[in-house]
């Protein structure tokens, strides 16, 4: 079901701030806090883990041996900060004699133990991604929950049948390299630097650097790894996704804006659901020497959800 809030109008002089944008039964209580997975992975070459995704994010798996995973952080970033490779920025470091190519042309699996919080008890429990590079399969408690393909797809991940909460569960994710890593021209004085970028902006032009630009030698993992955050979240019944926030000001004016808000709220019982969206919006107003709240208002919304 998609919800949306239209053409409210707010006096206002700076920004409007969306302070909570809910929608779940009304006797139930507020979700518990996310909780951030930084720390705990471990990370090493799939060419020496020939055992399988349930067994890698089994319980009983040995992880030995692996190196300390920066996360988030790129491969090279992890084996820099485990000094297998010197620091790429610095000197020659860079050149492929040093820093291989070869870590652009292989898998890699992370590995964590995480203890789910007793406070997600009942509660539908969530594995957040919000950057892999480039393609992952993500395995829970030797159960594949899911894949993502693209540096800047978000993979959200519904594990309540595979956790409990007060229990430590395994996540296990094989992260494989952008499929089309290209061939660096490599800086020196007799061949320049070369063109700048390449066939890496098939897989996504913001990596397109990696492979090598006039200010920056191939970075040679192609930033391949879990890049940005990971976290666990619990929600009820029902999940507001992708908030939107749209303003319409009636120039010249500046003393009102109509404001529309819409998400899509999805129900992921078994049940129907009825209950109500609420919605807060805090009016601030600006000027050289002060902030201060002019105005607030909630705003509640039926809702049904099959």
């Amino acid at each position: 079901m998609k919800a949306c809030l239209s053409s409210v109008c707010l006096s206002v002089f700076s920004f409007v701030s969306i302070l909570a944008i809910s929608a779940i039964p009304a006797a139930a209580a507020a979700p518990p806090s996310p909780v951030t997975l930084a720390a705990g992975w471990k990370l090493q070459d799939v060419a020496k883990v020939p055992q399988s995704g349930a067994q890698v994010s089994s319980d009983g798996f040995d992880s030995g041996g692996w190196y300390t995973a920066t996360v988030p952080g790129t491969v090279l970033t992890t084996l820099v900060n485990d000094h297998v490779y010197p620091e790429p920025l610095y000197g020659e470091d860079e050149r492929p004699e040093i820093i291989p190519e070869s870590l652009v042309h292989t898998s890699y699996w992370y590995r964590t133990v995480v203890r789910i919080p007793i406070a997600y008890t009942n509660r539908h429990v969530w594995l957040n991604f919000e950057g892999i590079n480039y393609s992952a399969e993500v395995w829970v408690n030797g159960a594949q929950v899911g894949t993502i393909r693209g540096a800047f797809i978000r993979g959200v991940f519904d594990i309540t049948a595979q956790v409990k909460p007060g229990r430590p569960a395994v996540v296990a994710v094989l992260v494989t390299p952008e499929p089309n890593p290209g061939v660096p021209h490599e800086h020196t004085w007799r061949a320049g630097v070369g063109q700048n970028g390449g066939i890496t902006a098939v897989d996504g032009p913001t990596f397109l650097s990696t492979l090598g630009w006039d200010w920056l030698d191939a970075v040679r993992d192609r930033d391949t790894g879990i890049w940005q955050k990971v976290f666990l979240s619990a929600t009820g019944p029902v999940v507001v996704k992708d908030p939107l926030v749209t303003t319409d000001l009636p120039l010249p004016r500046t003393d009102s804006s109509d404001v529309t808000v819409k998400t899509t709220d999805e129900n992921v019982s078994d049940e129907p659901i009825d209950g109500v969206a609420s919605l807060r919006c805090e009016t601030l107003m600006s000027n050289a020497e002060q902030r201060r709240a002019v105005a607030a208002r909630t705003l509640e919304l039926a809702a049904s959800l099959a």
